[in-house]
């Protein structure tokens, strides 16, 4: 299950607990994408370099919006994210801690013309604090080539993210999510994001679903 990681240390809950030893009784890679899934939970497939592990949604944080879903590994890995963002991690090569949108818009919103929002952050290791982004969210036609997988690129609405860092925070390189806007929630199913400018994972919503795009 390993994705270059280190383990990090986590307080658990009894849903957390179940959700961990379900990552557990999962498998190494490259078993991965052919598994068979207890249907009791969610997974979420991230892949970092040429490693694939399934996390298990541990819970869901009551935040506004559709809230801050918690992913975790067999390890204890955990990935947070906020419509599809990242918004923290621990037991990563990077990780980011205490991340805040200021002004994030709904990807639907981001249709017409763009958008953009201000991102807050800390990071470690080297115990960067108030790490401060503009970032730019566009609407993209589906890339030629991309880590999706099972699913029809153009069956999906890709959107691009970029950072502006302000300070002496360093550029990250351009985020890509492709969002299923078939109904009225939108579902960030596929990303690709960087923590680092070195260090960049994708997550899928696993298993993979057919959706049919529409922005109505």
């Amino acid at each position: 299950m390993a994705l270059g990681f280190v383990l990090a240390s986590a307080a658990c809950s009894t849903s957390t607990s179940a959700s961990i030893e379900a990552a557990r009784s999962l498998f190494s890679p490259p078993a991965a994408d052919t598994a068979v899934l207890n249907p009791a939970y969610r997974y979420l497939r991230v892949t970092a370099g040429k490693n694939v592990a399934l996390l298990v949604l541990g819970y869901t944080d009551a935040t506004p919006g559709p809230g801050t879903e918690v992913w975790y590994s067999a390890s204890k890995e955990a990935v947070r994210l906020w419509q599809g963002r990242i918004a923290g991690t621990g037991g990563l090569k990077t990780d980011w801690h205490s991340v805040r949108f200021d002004g994030a818009p709904s990807w639907r919103s981001a249709l017409a013309g763009g958008a953009r929002y201000r991102r807050l952050r800390d990071v470690m290791p080297g115990y960067a604090t108030d790490v401060r982004e503009e970032v730019w969210v566009s609407p993209i036609a589906p890339p030629a080539s991309s880590s999706l997988k099972n699913l029809a690129p153009e069956s999906l609405q890709w959107f691009e993210e970029r950072t502006v860092p302000q300070g002496l925070a360093s550029g990250l390189p351009a985020a890509r999510f492709a969002v299923d806007l078939s109904s009225q929630q939108e579902r960030v199913v596929y990303s690709e994001q960087c923590l680092s400018p070195d260090f960049c994972i994708t997550t899928q919503i696993w298993p993979a679903t057919p959706t049919r795009l529409t922005a109505s």
